[in-house]
């Protein structure tokens, strides 16, 4: 925001009175010049006019084509008459482009270069709000040396880069307002908070949205290097990326953020892809974030799909389903990239299971001193246990897998079953073991139990 006018708000047409007091400070303003950016322009074409001469100095003719609901073309065109020089804006908010040309070798040129060589080439400003870039303009004025630069472009410049920056604020003002909805929207949509599917239909169509057929819920979890889920400033810096990911497999994907979660909603039309096809492109996605955060932000990111939906309404159950995959996923799966709801078998019961008080004393129960950090030798004996449950109880195929000598294992075993007061060779009894283990797997971090 330019300094002096962080409070100004954008009038309206009919409200030109509260631009007065602006305008009458900008024309007595002494502003700065961008290094070298008017280079002499005389240099390159014909002497301005007296009337380019004082308007340069007058902000009041931008301030016109903004009550009037003028936009980017306008303002472009106008510095482009009163000056004589060609120029464009690239919008870093849509990643729009906007030129006002005579020369259509510039024109090509801010069309196909990108934006680091047009730097180098011609004379740019750039447009902030507050500390984000806006865009930047640029310059049919090449990049040379000049002992005599003309100030007076340079201020025309300067009254242009304060009306996009008032533009540029307008739009995101706006949007931001937008967005707002819309996130109000998904999160009641998420939540089951919304009343019938023709009152979510309808919303939905206001934001330019088709949800009419099946639907999916995709969650991407952020953590950091230590595991611990990412603070909510590095989620909010990897949206755009992550949605520009997806979007790439799936065109038509909404999205929110839940404060550790980005939360997608993947619409299909009725050329909808296959449940496989579906299923490959989820991973594709997650593979190339996986890389691509750990290398570019020292994060790692995790994909859970839950159910599809089968309307709008049922859009929370798929939620859910999501969240309950990304709860399981660093203890059970923790290698894979993207894990969905109809993949995890007996964990969608154990999800739904460990959230429940009963859980911990089902594990407290079965397991006993084993899940007591305190106890001697519980750590050993504990990851013994898992390793018997997973091998069917057989002390030989535990050595080979644990590497540890086959009278080692055995005399574990025996500890084991002493402790617990149990046979393993009763079945109810092998399954209340392997229960509580895998629940054991979910419970909170913030338990003492001896986690796996």
């Amino acid at each position: 925001m330019i300094e002096g006018f962080r409070s100004v708000h954008m009038p309206c047409c009919g409200k030109r009175k509260h631009f007065g007091a602006i305008c009458g400070a900008l024309e007595n303003a002494s502003f700065r010049t961008s290094p070298g950016l008017p280079v002499a322009v005389a240099e390159r074409r014909e002497p301005m006019t007296r009337k380019a001469d004082a308007s340069a100095f007058l902000f009041t003719p931008f301030a016109d084509i903004l009550l009037d609901d003028g936009d980017v073309p306008a303002l472009l065109d106008y510095y482009r008459r009163e000056s004589d020089v060609d120029l464009g804006f690239r919008d870093a908010l849509d990643k729009r482009l906007w030129v006002s040309a005579h020369s259509d070798i510039f024109r090509e040129n801010v069309k196909i270069y990108p934006l680091r060589e047009l730097l180098r080439l011609y004379h740019t400003m750039e447009v902030r709000i507050r500390d984000m870039s806006a865009g930047v303009i640029i310059f049919d004025i090449p990049r040379v040396e000049s002992p005599h630069p003309s100030p007076v472009p340079g201020i025309l410049a300067e009254h242009l880069r304060i009306a996009l920056t008032f533009y540029m604020e307008r739009v995101l003002s706006r949007r931001q307002a937008e967005l707002g909805q819309r996130d109000e929207f998904l999160r009641d949509l998420f939540h089951g908070r919304m009343p019938d599917a023709e009152t979510a239909m309808e919303k939905a169509r206001s934001f330019g949205w088709d949800l009419g057929g099946a639907l999916l819920v995709v969650v991407a979890r952020l953590s950091d290097e230590s595991g611990t889920g990412a603070d909510p400033l590095s989620v909010q810096a990897v949206v755009q990326l992550t949605r520009s990911r997806l979007r790439a497999f799936f065109p038509k994907t909404v999205y929110t953020v839940m404060t550790k979660d980005l939360v997608f909603l993947v619409p299909f039309a009725s050329d909808e892809p296959s449940k496989n096809r579906i299923r490959e492109n989820i991973l594709s996605f997650a593979l190339s974030l996986r890389e691509e955060f750990s290398r570019e932000f020292g994060l790692s990111v995790a994909v859970a799909a839950g159910g599809r939906a089968k309307d709008v309404m049922d859009v929370p159950r798929s939620y859910e389903e999501a969240l309950h995959v990304a709860g399981v996923q660093p203890a059970v799966f923790p290698g894979e990239a993207a894990v969905f709801w109809e993949s995890i078998g007996e964990y969608r019961i154990l999800s739904l299971m460990s959230q429940n008080q009963e859980a911990e004393r089902l594990c407290a129960d079965v397991l006993g001193p084993l899940i007591d950090d305190s106890a001697p030798s519980s750590r050993d004996l504990l990851e013994t246990l898992r390793m018997l449950d997973a091998c069917n109880w057989n002390v030989r195929d535990v050595s080979a897998r644990m590497r540890f000598h086959y009278n080692t294992i055995k005399y574990r075993s025996a500890r084991i079953r002493e402790i617990l007061k149990i046979d393993p060779d009763d079945a109810a009894v092998r399954f209340r073991i392997g229960l509580a283990l895998r629940l054991l797997e979910l419970l909170p971090d913030t338990m003492r139990f001896v986690k796996k």
